[in-house]
C-alpha cells in the first residue's frame, strides 16, 4: 500500500517506498511537489475542489466511493486505484495521508469473474458448482430446466438429491482426495 502525506494546498510532504514503486518517482520527485502530479488530467481539475472539501470537513474514509480513481505513473501510463484519506493533525499543520492501492488485478478478475458467469448463464449444458462436503452452491438455468429444481429449490441442498447412488460414491470418493490434497485425474 502507497502512503502519501499532503498539506492543506495539496503539497506532498511525505511518501514510502511503496509509492516510489507504484508511481515511478524518486521521493525527491515528489517531496514539494502538487498531489496532482499523481492524477491523471482529465481528473485533476475537480481534485483541488475535493481537497478543500476534504480539509473543510476532514473525515476518514474511503475516496469517491462509488466513484472510478486512477492514478498516474511517471511514464504517463494510468491504473486504477482506490483510496482512503485520514485526517492527520500536527503542530506543523494539517495534513492528509492518503493510502492508495493499486486494484488493476483485482479489476481484472472481476471482468473474468463477469465473464464467466455471461457463460455459465448462456450455457445449453447444466452447470452446477459444490463445495467439498457435496453442497450445491450455484445452479444456472439449464440446470434448472434439465433438472426440474429452481435454483431457490436446490441451491443449499446435498448432491445426493441430484445424483444416483453409485455417482454419488463416486463424487464423495473424489470430494475426499480433494479434500486431502491428492491429486484427482478425473471428474
Amino acid at each position: 500500500m502507497a502512503m502519501v502525506m499532503i498539506d492543506a494546498a495539496g503539497q506532498i510532504a511525505l511518501v514510502t517506498a511503496e509509492t516510489e514503486k507504484l508511481f515511478g518517482y524518486t521521493r525527491e520527485e515528489l517531496l514539494g511537489k502538487p498531489m496532482e502530479m499523481l492524477v491523471p488530467q482529465r481528473f485533476r481539475e475537480a481534485h483541488p475542489r475535493r481537497r478543500a472539501d476534504f480539509f473543510a470537513d476532514p473525515m476518514a474514509g474511503r475516496m469517491g466511493p462509488g466513484r472510478e480513481l486512477h492514478g498516474l505513473r511517471r511514464d504517463g501510463r494510468e491504473f486504477p486505484i482506490e483510496t482512503a484519506l485520514h485526517p492527520h493533525v500536527t503542530p506543523e499543520g494539517d495534513f492528509a495521508l492518503a493510502s492508495i492501492i493499486d486494484v488493476t488485478e483485482r479489476r481484472r478478475a472481476e471482468v473474468v469473474q463477469l465473464n464467466m458467469a455471461a457463460i455459465v448463464k448462456s450455457s445449453e449444458d447444466a452447470i452446477i458448482s459444490k463445495d467439498l462436503n457435496g453442497v450445491i452452491l450455484t445452479w444456472n438455468r439449464s440446470a434448472e430446466r434439465i433438472f426440474g429444481y429452481a435454483a431457490e429449490e436446490i441451491i443449499g441442498s446435498h448432491m445426493a438429491r441430484l445424483l444416483p447412488a453409485e455417482i454419488l460414491s463416486q463424487d464423495e470418493e473424489i470430494l475426499g482426495k480433494i479434500r486431502r490434497g491428492e491429486r484427482v485425474d478425473r471428474f
